[in-house]
């Protein structure tokens, strides 16, 4: 299976030349998770809880303040607002008869998420912000991806499920993010391969098959597609409100159709060997932050 950032640019172009990477310099350092360095302390734990204290519990008749009931108590639920950035890297062979070298393209996304804490767990709902793709270059050529108002505000809404160890590493997946089909087993399920096969859905609502994603450039449209990524996260606490860690991406993508036929040609990708480049941060924000607000205040979050 291919090795896709969300939606990749696509290219389909006759061009040769070389034009060099550009680096990543907002990435974290994630070199104590790359070599299994040193974990924290082992009372590191998860994040502490954005709350109070609460109150004393009140003296029974006996004159203590122990609980009737000595039975385990219910755990407790912190609902919280957290931020985050995901930053997906492949590497994408020119399309040219004329030459094999290979481009950086980065995928990323700013979320919000709604987080439900219980001891080490931590669930979470993801609703998508902002989604942006690096341009491509090949010599005085290039293209890019953008992602329409409509892919945004359609984006599947995905329930997430984490976990925190004593070490304070954090877990999460594999889960899958399927865009433009619906399917009974998201992981496993074969994705359509034309429009108006099982599973197929106008995603995005826009009268076309799939998501829609615009190309800009050399090569000009719109692509329709059909895309899985299988998602593993590892990651460590860095403080009470930052985690930071490793984004495995696992990808599948059928293109359906294409409003220019020179974007239904099949481009070659690979997955980023540095497994540093693929990365997120989650930033625990204020309740109430909105998607708005987050994408606003990127720079300082992440």
């Amino acid at each position: 299976m291919k090795n896709l950032p969300l939606l990749m640019a696509f290219v389909a172009l006759v061009a040769c030349g070389e034009a060099p990477m550009e680096v990543d310099e907002n990435r974290p350092d994630l070199s104590d998770l790359l070599d299994a360095g040193p974990a924290p302390a082992a009372d590191a734990g998860a994040p502490a809880p954005a709350t109070d204290a609460g109150e004393a519990p009140e003296p029974n008749d006996a004159g203590n303040t122990e609980p009737a009931d000595a039975g385990p108590p219910e755990p407790v639920v912190i609902e919280e607002v957290w931020a985050m950035k995901t930053v997906t890297s492949v590497l994408q062979t020119n399309p040219s008869p004329f030459g094999n070298d290979e481009k950086e393209i980065r995928t990323t996304s700013y979320l919000r998420a709604q987080v439900s804490r219980t001891g080490e767990g931590f669930d979470w709902e993801e609703v998508l912000c902002h989604m942006e793709t690096s341009p491509v270059r090949y010599g005085a050529i290039s293209t890019e991806t953008n992602y329409p108002a409509a892919f945004v505000t359609h984006f599947p809404v995905f329930q997430r499920t984490g976990r925190f160890q004593d070490s304070g590493d954090f877990h999460a997946g594999p889960f899958a993010t399927v865009v433009g089909a619906e399917l009974d087993n998201p992981l496993t399920d074969p994705l359509p391969e034309s429009a108006g096969e099982a599973g197929e859905v106008d995603a995005d609502r826009d009268g076309n098959p799939g998501v829609t994603v615009e190309v800009s450039g050399t090569v000009s449209g719109e692509v329709y597609v059909v895309q899985r990524n299988i998602i593993t996260m590892r990651g460590r606490v860095r403080s009470e409100d930052r985690v930071e860690g490793l984004l495995n991406s696992e990808g599948a993508q059928i293109v359906l159709d294409a409003s220019n036929r020179l974007l239904r040609s099949r481009v070659v990708s690979r997955r980023n060997p540095d497994d540093a480049a693929s990365y997120f941060v989650l930033s625990r924000v204020e309740a109430g932050t909105s998607c708005d607000q987050i994408v606003d205040r990127a720079d300082d979050l992440f």
